[in-house]
């Protein structure tokens, strides 16, 4: 991820929980989950912020494929990725 600046293909300007104002593209979105104790479960769409860490949700709807989980976003972005 890039921290703002212009560039070709579908892109959101979004900021992060510590100020910092991010370009999120396609492929700094996963899924995260919630699941709770009566047996619902919710999704979210997140990337991970390169400045701090920090995981953020998005609320705008996406209209395509994601990694469904953090763990699976590492694996195919490969270095650079971990924690």
């Amino acid at each position: 991820m890039e921290v703002l600046k212009k560039g070709p293909g579908w892109s959101l300007k979004k900021k992060c929980s510590c100020g910092s104002l991010l370009k999120v593209e396609k492929s700094d979105l996963f899924h995260t989950h919630s699941h709770h104790y009566d047996g619902s479960h919710e999704v979210y769409t997140t990337f991970k912020c390169p400045v701090c860490g920090e995981l953020n949700d998005i609320k705008d709807h996406i209209s395509f494929p994601i990694p469904d989980s953090y763990q699976e976003w590492k694996e195919k972005n490969g270095p650079g990725t971990e924690d």
